[in-house]
């Protein structure tokens, strides 16, 4: 029973999956800020362009702390 309903969604999946990728060609993204963050602009001198990136500091940032703070980059391959 389990591998007749695996085998379905395995279908399933590979039905829609042309669909989705033509969809994804055609969609305009908007950005999608992260709340509590910054928008900030920077010139990339490798690629020649302005680039906007959101940038979200910890609810007890101090500037004058000494200790770094960890740091994690979050992508979405959105290259707008």
């Amino acid at each position: 029973m389990r591998q007749v309903i695996f085998k379905q969604l395995i279908i399933t999946i590979l039905a829609i999956l042309p669909v989705a990728a033509d969809a994804q060609e055609t969609v305009q993204y908007q950005p999608v800020p992260l709340p509590g963050s910054q928008l900030r602009n920077f010139r990339s001198e490798v690629l020649e362009r302005d680039l906007r990136i959101y940038v979200q500091l910890p609810l007890d940032y101090d500037p004058q702390r000494e200790e770094p703070y960890p740091v994690m980059y979050v992508t979405d391959a959105n290259r707008s």
